[in-house]
């Protein structure tokens, strides 16, 4: 009988190319305990792409499951998905993951950057590059990224089309897709290639990306963090202010600012003691000193947390500047995926909000582990109710450690302890 770990990995979501590590196709409806190549493993960190998942364990080993199609879970690449969290193989033991949409980063804890999936040239070092269906470019086994070599890297983002790096300089590096501003190098230097959240696919495959390069305007803010969301990016600094730019089109980057492209990083006014930022598609979640949590962008399937759901209330909505979630317990991490988020409290309670998974094309897919026949979208941060999860090791509890969301899943770090 396998050793039962201290920290293990639970998901909840759509089950579809195996998402989940749970088995192809097999979807759940609340949060589920992984076993199988993880049983045993002690998990330190999850990292949820837009249909794959990234686990990494205490000793470095990372572990990948979910939809393989451009390469992103550094696997074989004739294999269209992975069903079951099985691992990667890299040069060295791993810091951190950031799973993006079609493209995974692995920061070595040399700092140094890998980084497998959906690619551009310019990008990578030599060799390695397939082409997959419709001619893209796909890297199927991760390799170093081109233009950070020889640099300290201490934190990595990786958004739908374009990725971020910060130095332990405090030099931020961005590369991928760039038409909406999201590498923040400013209107000049940015392609204006619209229209990429909806057809994320292909936007990030193929050509037009831009190479490495630092956010110059960033200089000398003294960075400790960054953060990626399907088309905006932001950064913290060590005394709490939070810089954002990208895509805007509703005051998901800069609130109150005019609803274009931000191009350069801007300050938001707003914010002094940002501890996180978290980053959906069309809204920013961010955690404060003192566990508190404040949103913006739209409100668009209760994403926001305040009230303002449906497709017909994109508009109406929308938060005119960060607005701080009242009654929460004191949280010490934020997660967002497309349209829904999740936080940890400091009791090691998850609690979610905004998109349950329903839509015409999909019944509700569960990834915000309210159970079978509670499909809404949650208008307002609900608990996860219970300290059970399907699946556990018999007369085991949990407590949450961290939480990530993808397009349509949730993954949590779980600690694991004696139900007596």
């Amino acid at each position: 009988m396998s050793r039962v770990a201290k920290r293990v990995l639970l998901t909840c979501g759509a089950g579809d190319h195996g998402r989940l590590a749970l088995g192809h196709d097999l979807a759940a409806k609340v949060l589920t305990y992984v076993g199988g190549p993880l049983d045993g493993v002690e998990v330190q960190q999850v990292s949820c792409g837009a249909a794959h998942t990234v686990v990494l364990d205490t000793d470095g080993f990372v572990y990948a499951a979910g939809s393989n199609d451009c390469g992103q879970l550094g696997h074989s690449p004739h294999l269209p998905f992975v069903p079951a969290a099985e691992e990667v193989l890299l040069p060295e033991p791993i810091d951190k993951v950031a799973a993006g949409g079609y493209r995974t980063l692995f920061l070595g804890k040399s700092g140094t950057v890998y980084t497998c999936g959906a690619s551009a040239k310019g990008v990578l070092g030599a060799g390695g590059l397939m082409k997959g269906a419709g001619s893209r470019e796909l890297l199927a086994e991760p390799q170093q990224v081109r233009g950070l070599d020889g640099i300290d890297v201490a934190d990595v983002a990786c958004g739908n089309a374009h990725a971020v790096a910060l130095a332990r300089d405090g030099t931020v590096y961005t590369w991928g897709r760039g038409g909406e501003g999201q590498l923040g190098r400013g209107a000049a230097t940015a392609k204006r290639k619209r229209g990429f959240l909806r057809s994320t696919r292909e936007s990030f495959s193929g050509g037009g990306d831009d190479p490495v390069l630092p956010v110059e305007a960033l200089a000398g803010e003294d960075v400790a963090a960054v953060a990626a969301g399907w088309g905006h990016s932001g950064a913290v600094t060590r005394s709490g202010a939070a810089f954002l730019w990208g895509q805007n089109a509703h005051g998901q980057a800069v609130p109150g600012a005019p609803q274009v492209p931000v191009f350069s990083p801007t300050k938001v006014a707003e914010l002094n003691s940002t501890e996180q930022l978290a980053m959906g598609a069309l809204h920013t979640v961010a955690l404060l000193r003192g566990g508190h949590v404040c949103v913006w962008g739209t409100g668009i399937n209760g994403s926001l947390g305040t009230g303002k759901s449906g497709l017909a209330s994109a508009a109406a909505g929308r938060a005119k500047g960060p607005t701080v979630l009242p009654e929460l317990p004191s949280m010490m991490s934020v997660a967002s995926g497309w349209r829904h988020n999740a936080a940890v409290a400091q009791g090691g309670q998850v609690w979610v909000w905004g998109w349950s998974g329903w839509s015409e094309a999909f019944d509700g897919s569960g990834q915000l582990s309210q159970g079978e026949g509670k499909e809404e979208d949650c208008e307002w941060p609900m608990p996860v109710e219970g300290k059970s999860a399907a699946g556990l090791p018999e007369g085991m509890k949990w407590r949450a450690v961290a939480v990530s969301c993808g397009m349509q899943h949730t993954a949590v770090v779980a600690e694991l302890f004696s139900a007596k």
